[in-house]
């Protein structure tokens, strides 16, 4: 999952990534404090075939602000989830007209963080990433992969020979 973090201020910035990454530590966060810069850096990961899947973004920045940026995140990518991060409320009807995901006011938390997640507007697909937890099936194929050998023993004939890796074993 592409994360993107904007915010002019150094300290806000520093702790709006720390509280993204502690409730989603898997999650690659790509900070700036300089919207054109992020714009350019999304941009970049069109040519790229990649895309950011949330972003969140201060209101009020000097240059762009946060309301412009999302605007332009929306055109390169329109299944771009916003969340804006602000310490002034009345922005945030403004705020919905992009259309965001979630209205956070400063200073945000690990858990303002987790109840943006609730209420994203594009679900976020996540890839390669195993869909099973072998430990918690039983299948020879898993039985194999943890036991080496031993599970030839329990698997022989027609039922082992339907799997391409059996016929390496017998």
């Amino acid at each position: 999952m592409n994360i993107l973090a904007v915010d002019d201020e150094r300290i806000q910035l520093e702790e709006l990534e720390e509280a993204i990454k502690e409730a989603i530590p898997d999650a690659a966060v790509i900070s700036f404090r300089k919207p054109k810069e992020a714009l350019e850096y999304v941009k970049e990961l069109k040519t790229k075939d990649s895309h950011v899947d949330l972003a969140f973004l201060d209101v009020e920045m000097s240059v762009m602000n946060g309301l412009e940026l999302a605007k332009e995140l929306k055109e390169i990518y329109k299944k771009t989830n916003i969340v804006f991060v602000t310490g002034y409320s009345q922005y945030a009807v403004d705020a919905f007209s992009v259309p965001a995901c979630d209205y956070i006011m400063k200073p945000v938390s690990k858990d303002g963080v987790l109840k943006a997640m609730e209420r994203l507007r594009n679900p976020i697909k996540e890839h390669g990433h195993l869909a099973v937890a072998p430990d918690k099936i039983s299948c020879d194929m898993y039985d194999y992969l943890k036991a080496g050998n031993s599970a030839i023993k329990n698997y022989t004939g027609k039922l082992m020979m339907q799997y391409s890796w059996a016929e390496f074993l017998l």
